[in-house]
């Protein structure tokens, strides 16, 4: 099994769309405040301003492929924490550092999982955080996503905060005048 891990290239843009798709349809049925009704449209749009993200933050997105096909990926950025404004001084006086590491997403598809992939991806973002003057990485995952949770507590991740949501009902619907 040949399994390379590569820079991101105009041409996976066709798998990176199919990787997005499959987050946001785990996060549409996994996260309430993720609004359903999406559209291949919007999904394509959701791409592309990832995309701009990236760039935007200067980011990365590395590509796993396995036996020469694109199987995964994991992008991110550096944080920065450099400036005199009130947040950039909070940050560096909280943390003790003024660059962190920051891993937006990592998905390896399903058809290729269970293979050390996501381990593979992980280390190579580590590195490259490594190379960038980072002492500290984070990043968020679904509490409901146990296989990603044992990933990273596996590559040495420890939780450090919790997130909760709620869908509220609008104002005027049914749902809402009933209770």
């Amino acid at each position: 099994m040949t399994v390379r891990i590569r820079p991101y290239r105009p041409s996976d843009r066709d798998v990176l769309h199919r990787c997005f798709v499959e987050l946001r349809d785990r996060e549409t049925r996994a996260d309430p405040g993720v609004l359903s009704g999406r559209t291949p449209r919007s999904d394509r749009r959701y791409t592309s301003l990832m995309m701009r993200r990236y760039r935007e933050h200067r980011g990365f997105v590395l590509v796993a492929e396995m036996e020469g096909v694109p199987a995964g990926f994991v992008a991110g950025w550096v944080h920065r924490y450099s400036g005199s404004d009130t947040y950039s001084r909070l940050e560096r006086l909280l943390h003790r550092s003024d660059r962190r590491g920051h891993v937006s997403e990592l998905l390896v598809l399903e058809r290729f999982r269970r293979k050390g992939l996501g381990t593979r991806l992980l280390r190579a973002a580590e590195e490259r955080f490594r190379k960038g003057g980072c002492d500290v990485i984070e990043l968020d995952v679904d509490g409901r996503n146990w296989r990603a949770r044992r990933l990273y507590r596996h590559a040495g991740y420890v939780p450090r905060s919790l997130g909760l949501a709620k869908r509220l009902r609008r104002a005027g619907s049914r749902a809402a005048s009933a209770s």
